[in-house]
């Protein structure tokens, strides 16, 4: 995973063993969401991967962005009736 994130312009945060659902965790910094999309199926393609789940996590500084944006927006929610 370390040189496949390397090619991608990204490096592998880390990575840790886990039980439950999957036996892996990945922490792979990327540039962008196509540099992922590209990684999980690189991961996937020789067939030892049974399956695979991408997350994509925010900054601190992207959040804050949201929610500022949030505060010029209106929504009127479903009405009871």
């Amino acid at each position: 995973m370390k040189v496949l994130a390397q090619k991608l312009g990204g490096h592998l945060a880390g990575f840790y063993y886990c039980f439950r659902e999957y036996d892996g965790i990945g922490l792979i910094d990327l540039p962008d969401d196509i540099a992922a999309i590209a990684t999980s199926v690189a991961a996937v393609a020789p067939g030892h991967i049974k399956a695979i789940k991408t997350t994509r996590l925010f900054t601190v500084e992207e959040t804050m962005k949201a929610v500022r944006t949030v505060g010029g927006l209106a929504f009127q929610g479903p009405s009871e009736g």
